[in-house]
C-alpha cells in the first residue's frame, strides 16, 4: 500500500470512530438517522466482510419509519446509557465504570493524560467526565485524522500516530467497551440500538490487528538494514475499499 492510500484509510476509520461516537453521546435524532443510513449503504458497498453482518442488522433497523420512532430511541438511549438505576439498563457508559479496578480515579487520569500527550485536552466536555464511551471514540477519531494527515510527511511521522492508537486501544477501549457492547446488544429493545452495539463491538475487534500489519509493512528499517517482511491481510482490503468510507 502506498502512503495515499493508507492516508485514506486512516480518514476512514477516522470517520467510522466519529460516527460511533456519535451513537453513544446523545439521543438519535431525525438527522442523525439520515447520516447513518447514508454510511451503512457506503459500508455496504465497500465490502468489508467482518462489518457486513451489523451493517446488514443496522440497515434494516433504519428502514423503520415510524413516526413516533425519534421518541421511542430517547427513552432507550436513556435506559441504556443513562445510569438512572441499577437494574434498569447497564451501567453507565464510563471506562471507571466498567474496569475491574479498585482505582477507578487513576483510570480516569490515565485516560486524560492519553489525551492532553496527544494534544487534545477537553475533547467534549458536554459528556462529563471524558473517560465516557463516546469521548473515547472520539479520541480514536481525532488520532486517526491525525494520522491520515501525517501520511503525507512520510511513514514516520504517520507511525508515531498508529502507535498512539495502538496504544490506546490496548489500554482503554478494548479493555473494556466490549463487554459493554455485548450488554447492549443483550438488553436493548430498540434494534438499532442492538445493531449499532454490534457494529462497534466488530469494528473495534478489527483496529488492533489493522494496525499491527499497517505498523508492520511500514516499520523501521532493522539494524542489519533490511526492511521488514511484508504482511498481507485487512489493511489491503480496507485500502483497495476506500477505507470504510
Amino acid at each position: 500500500m502506498n502512503e495515499a492510500s493508507l492516508a485514506g484509510l486512516a480518514l476512514g476509520r477516522s470517520r467510522m470512530y466519529w460516527l460511533l461516537s456519535g451513537v453513544f453521546l446523545a439521543p438519535p435524532a431525525a438527522v442523525t438517522l439520515e447520516r447513518m443510513a447514508a454510511a451503512v449503504r457506503g459500508l455496504l458497498a465497500d465490502e468489508v466482510e467482518e462489518l457486513a453482518p451489523a451493517l446488514e442488522q443496522l440497515g434494516g433497523a433504519l428502514e423503520d419509519r415510524d413516526p413516533g420512532r425519534i421518541e421511542s430511541l430517547a427513552a432507550e438511549y436513556t435506559r441504556l446509557f443513562g445510569g438512572l438505576r441499577e437494574g434498569w439498563g447497564p451501567p453507565p457508559p464510563f471506562e471507571s465504570v466498567w474496569r475491574d479496578s479498585p482505582f477507578c480515579g487513576e483510570v480516569t487520569v490515565a485516560v486524560l493524560r492519553a489525551y492532553e500527550e496527544a494534544g487534545f485536552a477537553g475533547i467534549d466536555e458536554a459528556a462529563g467526565p471524558q473517560d465516557h464511551l463516546g469521548v473515547e471514540l472520539k479520541f480514536m477519531a481525532l488520532l486517526c485524522h491525525e494520522e491520515s494527515a501525517a501520511w503525507g510527511a512520510g511513514a514516520a511521522a504517520a507511525r508515531r500516530w498508529l502507535e498512539r492508537e495502538h496504544t490506546f486501544l490496548r489500554r482503554h477501549l478494548s479493555a473494556w467497551a466490549p463487554r459493554l457492547f455485548d450488554a447492549v446488544r443483550q438488553q436493548a429493545r430498540e434494534p438499532y440500538f442492538r445493531a449499532t452495539a454490534m457494529l462497534a463491538a466488530a469494528f473495534l475487534e478489527m483496529e488492533p490487528d489493522l494496525i499491527d500489519e499497517i505498523l508492520a509493512l511500514h516499520a523501521p528499517e532493522r539494524a542489519l538494514g533490511a526492511p521488514a517482511a511484508h504482511h498481507a491481510g485487512s489493511a489491503e482490503t480496507l485500502a483497495d475499499t476506500g477505507g470504510g468510507r
